[in-house]
């Protein structure tokens, strides 16, 4: 199931924040993060006329992450209640490629450069190293953003591949940008014990 241990943490700032698995009553406030995120980030992969406003769709989403064995939905909460980031988790559902999962994670602008990405991916790692079969997470990151290219390098990330131009950015007045996708991953686990066949 998709559960991570809740966790409180003190930003750098001294603001107190909780870490814990999103839950169905928190759909109007993950939406509302959604909306701000997608237009206060540059590497926001979703745009703002993308974002998901059905409340009774999101509570479908996060149940569904709950049960799925995989899968992890986390979020990050100020002392209110209010949502101010967000990492979701997924791994393939078939058997030969299950081993191998990839996250995406968030911060609301306000609450940026405190901590709360990492302590956020820290609990996802945890979660991951005790995880049935999880072995390797991995992460897509714009190249041009690299101050989570260094956070991610910090907890042990390293560049496995890059897809060249991946994301297409259309600015007013007709300006196209382009920026790769650099692909990392960090082994959670050891490997398996190997065997070859005789040829």
């Amino acid at each position: 199931m998709g559960h991570a241990t809740p966790r409180t943490m003190m930003t750098e700032d001294g603001r107190v924040v909780t870490l814990r698995t999103l839950e169905q009553s928190d759909a109007e406030t993950v939406l509302e993060y959604l909306a701000e995120e997608a237009v206060s980030s540059p590497h926001a992969v979703t745009q703002p006329d993308e974002v998901e406003t059905d409340p009774e769709k999101e509570r479908e989403w996060i149940r569904s992450r709950a049960e799925a064995a995989g899968e992890l939905a986390l979020g990050a909460f100020d002392e209110h209640g209010t949502c101010i980031g967000t990492l979701t988790f997924t791994t393939y559902r078939q058997r030969r490629v299950r081993h191998r999962g990839q996250f995406g994670i968030g911060v609301r602008k306000a609450w940026r450069s405190q901590g709360i990405g990492r302590a956020m991916i820290e609990s996802m790692l945890d979660w991951a190293r005790d995880h049935e079969y999880i072995e390797v997470v991995s992460l897509g990151v714009f190249h041009t953003n690299k101050r989570a290219i260094e956070l991610y390098r910090s907890l042990g990330f390293q560049e496995e591949a890059r897809r060249r131009e991946f994301f297409r950015t259309d600015h007013p007045g007709g300006e196209v940008e382009y920026a790769d996708d650099v692909l990392m991953t960090l082994r959670v686990k050891p490997r398996a014990t190997t065997t070859h066949s005789n040829r």
